[in-house]
């Protein structure tokens, strides 16, 4: 981050608009240069996630992680100041104000571009539910997801990797 705030710097340039859902928010401030915060969550890996990725890690990967974890915690909370701070979510705005103490955040929701919203001819009414995002537990608990709608007994259509 300290190479890319260098070159970023080197350009001069009027704003900073930051898209986020892990450390590039953690770019050094320019004086007398405004920042936009795109917050699309704070980092996982160190945070509300840090149980389940240390239970992963084994080995040197595991002794690393755990060494390094305080200091990226540390690290990270050094920046949190923006001119404007923007969330993708409820959550993650709750989750940014909590974490890093940030205030007056605006949730702006990711806009999907209609072309991939196409009508759909039916004669009968199929109900379901569609899920699509990553297919790993510690990101969208997945596993929950699928026994849920099994339990309620309601169709899922899943997408993803």
């Amino acid at each position: 981050m300290k190479w890319l705030s260098r070159k970023i710097k080197r350009y001069k340039p009027e704003y900073i608009t930051i898209s986020s859902f892990a450390i590039a928010k953690n770019i050094t401030p320019i004086s007398g240069v405004p920042m936009m915060l795109y917050l699309h969550s704070p980092m996982q890996y160190i945070r509300t996630h840090y149980d389940e990725y240390k239970e992963k890690l084994k080995g040197i990967k595991g002794k690393l992680f755990n060494r390094i974890v305080p200091k990226l915690r540390k690290w990270d909370l050094r920046y949190t100041k923006f001119d404007k701070i923007f969330a993708n979510s409820g959550y993650t705005a709750k989750e940014a104000e909590k974490l890093y103490g940030m205030n007056n955040i605006q949730i702006k929701y990711p806009k999907i571009p209609s072309k991939f919203f196409v009508p759909a001819v039916q004669e009968t009414a199929f109900e379901y539910y569609l899920y699509v995002g990553r297919l790993v537990s510690f990101v969208r608990e997945a596993d929950k997801i699928i026994k849920l709608c099994n339990e309620m007994n309601v169709k899922l259509i899943m997408m993803g990797s």
